[in-house]
């Protein structure tokens, strides 16, 4: 069994790196606002782009790409689509999918923009696409379609679990990443092209360890309000069962897990300098700036307001 020790302490810093430009249009500027992580990576067919900003706006641009863009937790945005225009709202419970070369604007409606976009190729599409017996025509109308579709829970499953093993985890297993990005866009696919003209899809895996699956839900939703059952769902498991598996593996229980990753993000953006201890308190799930800088001072060892850039 493989464990997953600890998260990658990097999560949330702020990022100064332009992405290439060369791998896919639409990346040659960074978007307005407060950028607190982005992770942008084209060395797959299947291309990613994470964004988690405050104050996001994207003027108008064109990705030579197909975009299939999900909001995640509780962030709402709105996309612009020129020619013929139209305005999507998008939230965790949509997927919107951007035929290549179309001219648009993003713009969040939530104070925290939080978003996966994954950029395709054409000929992993097409791959896709054949697979679940898609002809040539519906190919070709796929590629030029741009629509707002409902996210199922599979869809929210898989789209989570990618999320945790392609931004989390960093992962390079091939294997992995492969089946999961076909069986996502196997998905997406199915629900823009009508039924019964699509085979049925396979179902998401349930091979993973609890450990892992539970960290991938918790995760990819990290900024929202964390129920130990909502964990257990997504686990598949018993409270006993998800509990003894921490226990085993981390020695800690979910609650510490938590608690422990909320305090590295909030060191992390403490140390961008671009808030104050209060704002940072609100922004990690602290309602009490108290019980923020004494669980502060319990995990570090030092108050919160050491980590601020020295002037």
């Amino acid at each position: 069994m493989v464990k997953e020790k600890k998260a990658p302490s990097n999560l949330g810093r702020p990022t100064a790196a332009k992405p290439p430009a060369a791998a896919v249009t639409g990346f040659e500027q960074p978007p307005r606002g407060r950028l607190l992580r982005q992770v942008i990576d084209f060395d797959r067919d299947v291309g990613i782009a994470y964004e988690r900003c405050i104050g996001f706006f994207k003027p108008i641009h064109t990705h030579d790409r197909v975009t299939v863009t999900f909001a995640r937790g509780s962030s709402r945005s709105e996309t612009t689509v020129y020619g013929p225009d139209s305005t999507y709202s998008l939230d965790s419970s949509t997927v919107h999918w951007l035929a290549a070369g179309t001219a648009h604007q993003n713009r969040a409606l939530s104070t925290v923009y939080d978003t996966m976009a994954l950029y395709p190729t054409v000929a992993r599409l097409q791959d896709v696409a054949q697979a679940l017996g898609v002809s040539s025509a519906q190919i070709a109308t796929l590629l030029a379609t741009t629509a707002k579709i409902p996210r199922s829970q599979l869809l929210a499953d898989l789209c989570d679990r990618l999320f945790y093993y392609r931004v989390v985890a960093a992962t390079t297993d091939d294997t992995l990443l492969t089946s999961l990005e076909q069986q996502l866009l196997s998905e997406v696919i199915g629900a823009l092209i009508p039924a019964p003209q699509v085979k049925t899809t396979v179902a998401a895996s349930g091979s993973g360890q609890t450990l892992t699956r539970a960290l991938e839900f918790i995760e990819s939703n990290l900024f929202e309000a964390l129920a130990v059952d909502a964990v257990c769902r997504a686990a598949r498991v018993s409270q006993p069962t998800l509990f003894r598996a921490f226990r085993d593996d981390l020695q800690m229980t979910p609650f510490a897990y938590i608690r422990t990753r909320h305090l590295d993000e909030a060191d992390a953006l403490l140390r961008s300098g671009e808030y104050q201890v209060a704002d940072v308190a609100l922004l990690v799930g602290y309602e009490d700036l108290s019980a923020f800088s004494k669980a502060f001072k319990v995990q570090f060892k030092r108050p919160p307001s050491t980590s601020l850039p020295k002037k």
